[in-house]
């Protein structure tokens, strides 16, 4: 199944969860949540364990590799964002949080091939379960470091908390274009595989040796990013005095 297809299969089942959940009692969040505030905005969670309706636990990309399963809640103006890694392709969608409810529409992402079959089952199973939230809690609320979802077939999807994307305000925002291939490029002794980037599409491609905080490039893509442009503190000798963190996903293009 192509991501098309399946981006149009989970925007029925969205409608679907949407409706159920409009019907169903708000779900426990660990702590009275009076003034209505939303809980997710400005995290960022990595899939640890996934515990099937039956019992049985399925097997998962490690977390510290660079194919965990990701998601992080984000606000751009009045747009609630949800994106992240879904073990394939990246995606991106919006989200709403009220009465309690946490609701993941259909969505996006680019349409990288699966390395195998079970990494595509992986990946459509993934995304079913994002929009198909019955219930979600975060522990301890106050200062949540875990994340449940319950899905509508009974699954429960547990993530540790990560670092969080940064809230505007915080460093210089920028756009930048990100080229779909990395480069090998000398950093003092050491040899890194290097991004380059470029403010504007007509100048030409400049190297950048730090990495951008929260973004996971892949191979073949293009990015068009807002990123945050924050001051290193004390910078060491050989590194840069500047670092980037990913504020959004503008665009996205696989290269012909």
């Amino acid at each position: 199944m192509n991501f098309a297809r399946l981006v149009r299969s989970l925007a029925a089942l969205a409608a679907a969860a949407i409706l159920s959940a409009c019907a169903a009692k708000a779900p426990y969040m660990g702590s009275a949540n009076p003034r209505g505030e939303d809980p997710f905005v400005q995290t960022r969670w990595t899939l640890t364990d996934w515990t099937q309706a039956g019992g049985g636990s399925r097997p998962l990309p490690s977390v510290s590799g660079d194919r965990a399963l990701t998601i992080a809640f984000s606000r751009e103006g009045s747009q609630y964002r949800a994106t992240g890694f879904s073990g394939c392709n990246r995606y991106n969608a919006t989200y709403v949080y009220a009465n309690g409810l946490l609701l993941v529409q259909a969505p996006t992402g680019t349409r990288m091939a699966c390395r195998s079959p079970e990494h595509t089952r992986l990946e459509q199973d993934f995304l079913a379960a994002l929009v198909n939230i019955a219930s979600s809690t975060l522990e301890p609320y106050s200062a949540p470091l875990h994340m449940k979802l319950v899905t509508q077939r009974g699954d429960v999807l547990t993530f540790s908390r990560a670092g969080d994307p940064l809230a505007g305000g915080v460093g210089i925002r920028k756009l930048i274009y990100v080229d779909s291939e990395q480069v090998t490029c000398d950093a003092g002794a050491a040899r890194l595989q290097c991004l380059r980037v470029r403010d504007d599409p007509s100048r030409p491609w400049q190297l950048w040796y730090n990495g951008i905080e929260g973004f996971q490039p892949e191979p073949g893509v293009s990015y068009r990013l807002r990123v945050l442009e924050v001051p290193v503190v004390n910078p060491p000798a050989d590194g840069g005095s500047l670092r980037w963190v990913l504020d959004a996903v503008i665009e996205q293009t696989v290269a012909r």
